[in-house]
């Protein structure tokens, strides 16, 4: 089990990341804003196999739990940082209103890091 700094930094990290590249593709929320929730998942995908990967080249156990576990605590760094951001900042969007655009998202994050550890747990195991 690595130290929860290091898991909370790399949610943060993730947030970040992802944040920055809204920033870049921002004038599509406008334009076309499907293409732009498609291009933000595409991005969070990648930003989060990416940590996942980087998280792991240095576990060597028990790689479903820490899957589990890094994706509940990214997940919420996550959301701890948007919801205060999206509700009460420039935004001023209603909670279920963000949860419906942007909030529902970030499952995605406990399901790709739990997914990546069953692989691992399943190729250690053989």
């Amino acid at each position: 089990m690595k130290p929860l700094g290091k898991i909370i930094l790399f949610g943060f990290l993730i947030w970040l990341s992802i944040f920055i590249g809204a920033m870049f593709i921002f004038k599509l929320h406008e334009s076309d804003r499907v293409f732009f929730e498609t291009l933000i998942s595409v991005i969070s995908t990648i930003i989060v196999v990416l940590f996942t990967v980087l998280y792991f080249k240095k576990t060597q156990t028990n790689f479903l739990k820490e899957g589990i576990r890094i994706g509940i605590i990214w997940m919420f760094v996550n959301l701890i940082i948007d919801i205060p951001m999206f509700s009460f900042g420039p935004m001023k969007v209603p909670l279920w209103d963000y949860f419906k655009d942007i909030g529902f998202m970030y499952i995605s994050i406990p399901v790709i890091t739990t997914t990546i550890g069953y692989l691992l747990n399943n190729k250690l195991n053989k």
